[in-house]
Formats: C-alpha cells, structure tokens, sequence
C-alpha cells in the first residue's frame, strides 16, 4: 500500500451537474444567479475549484446553452477567485415531445471551449461507457479516438485538462494518446477515478480505488489525482483516497447529496465541510486558491 501523503489537499466542489432535481431534497441550484452564489460560499467552506453544468431555467433541466454558461462564469469571477472547471461532456439533451436524452455533438462539446470568460480547467473522459443518466435512463457517452484527439489539440495550453478514468481501460487508452504524442505523459497529467454503485463507472470500493490509483502511478509516474465517487456512502472512500495521497477531492450535489452521517445534505456548503473536517481529522490541510494552482501547475 502507498505511504500516505501530507500534501496540500485540494476541494473541488460540483454544485450542480445533470441529475439531481430539488423535488428530491436538498436545494440544488439551478440559475446562473444560484449556482454562483452557492460557488461562493464553497469557496468560503474552503473549496478552491468549482465544476460548472448549465440548467434552463424554466425547466430546470441540463442545458448547453453557452451564453447560460457564460453568465455562470461571468458571475463567479465577479464574486472571488474560485478557478472554474467547465464540464467536458457538456449536457445530455433533452426533447420534450419523445422524452428522451441524446448526448450533445462533438462540435457542441467543443464551443464550450470558445466562452468568454473562459475558465481555468476542462475535462474529458478517454473512453466511451454506458451510465445511469438523466431521467433514470441508461445513456451512452460517446468519445471516439479521433474526438479525443481534436480535443487534447484544442486544450493544449489553454486549459488545464482532468482527464476522467470511469473504468481501468480508459488509463490504457490515455496511455496509446501519450504514446501517439498527443499529450505528454512524463507530464503531470491530472486523472479524475470517477467511482460509483451500479450507474456505470467502477465500482466505489477501496480495493478497485487502490487498483486504479496504483495503475495510474505506474503508467504515468508525475500524474497528479482526483476522487469522485457517487453513491450514499462515498465518504469513507474519501478517506481512503485522502490516506493514499489524492491531490483532489470532489465533492458536491452532481454526485451525491448526503453527509457522512446519512442525512440529506442541505446545501453544498454542508458537504464541503463535512469534506474539510474529515482532511483534517488524517492530517491533510486544505488548499487555498493559490495552493492549488502551484499543486496543479497553473499561472499563478
């Protein structure tokens, strides 16, 4: 098992994301107005990045309307210094006559890319896979080689890129992109173990969680790494992760809206707390937003 780490541990906090409404609970913020001010008192608990998903505001539903994404931005970068991390996969689409989701087109995942302000951090899974989505339906997210490609190009100095491991093959598959020369990979490059219970990512245990993580330093020896796990009892996992050294910590509604001890959260405010406590019950400080742009490499 790995030593575990005393570094600086970076809180990123996922406000939003595509599936959990406020009829289930807790009040996921929905407006640009909302979800800016919900960033910000993250950024408060101790959060330095936030993962941005848009939602229309009449229906509530996810959206990859750019000028919703660009108030978002435009909001938070009024309200602190927070670095933004615009979501890669931009939104499953919804068609209200059929009721059914598709993915968005490559070309609609790649304007994002184009929004001013633009943010600090994108993301990108290097694999395709079949999860549990919006509207309890099982929906296919779609990432050809040559897509990768094209999208590797286009972040390249631009945008510090998290690539999302959903599953131990798509480390294999970012390994042939290194080795086409598409990315560095004696680079830091930043992996993102996306872990679940039954939605279609690896299974959220800490044996898969130590498997991945030691793959992931063995094929890529300077990677820095993220958990997200989603599920009712991710935080534990957390801890491991935090033990085994992670760099970054996700938490926040898009994946999971309990605390530790099993009640609902209230907000994301809760659950960036209840993140930051259990850091520093192991011993891991909490980074500011300067810290984490030294830890990830970024302009200071």
């Amino acid at each position: 098992m790995a030593t575990p780490q005393k570094g600086k541990l970076i809180i990123l906090v996922a406000p939003t994301g595509e599936q959990p409404y406020r009829e289930e609970g807790p009040h996921v913020p929905i407006t640009p107005k909302e979800i800016a001010e919900e960033a910000f008192r993250c950024y408060q608990a101790g959060a330095s990045i936030v993962h941005v998903h848009a939602r229309d505001e009449k229906t509530k539903s996810p959206t990859s309307d750019l000028t919703v994404f660009k108030e978002i931005f435009t909001r938070i970068r009024e309200k602190c210094d927070m670095l933004i991390q615009a979501t890669g996969a931009m939104s499953t689409m919804h068609d209200p006559v059929t009721n059914t989701w598709s993915p968005p087109s490559d070309e609609q995942r790649m304007a994002l890319l184009g929004v001013d302000p633009k943010p600090d951090m994108t993301c990108v899974p290097t694999g395709s896979s079949n999860y549990f989505g919006p509207g309890g339906k099982f929906t296919t997210i779609t990432n050809t080689h040559d897509f990768l490609k094209k999208y590797f190009k286009a972040v390249k100095g631009k945008f510090k890129n998290e690539i999302e491991i959903w599953d131990a093959s798509y480390l294999y598959n970012a390994l042939r992109l290194a080795e086409e020369g598409v990315f560095d990979k004696d680079m830091p490059v930043w992996f993102n173990y996306c872990m679940g219970e039954g939605d279609g990512y690896q299974p959220a245990t800490p044996r898969q969680l130590l498997y991945v993580s030691e793959e992931g330093k063995r094929l890529f020896p300077k990677a820095k790494w993220e958990l997200t796990a989603r599920g009712k009892s991710i935080f534990p996992l957390h801890a491991v992760a935090m033990s085994l050294g992670c760099n970054i910590t996700r938490v926040g509604f898009e994946d999971h809206i309990y605390l530790p001890n099993g009640e609902m959260a209230k907000n994301n405010v809760e659950i960036v707390e209840s993140a930051v406590r259990i850091a520093k019950a192991i011993g891991r400080d909490i980074a500011t937003v300067a810290e984490a742009k030294e830890i990830m490499g970024l302009p200071k």
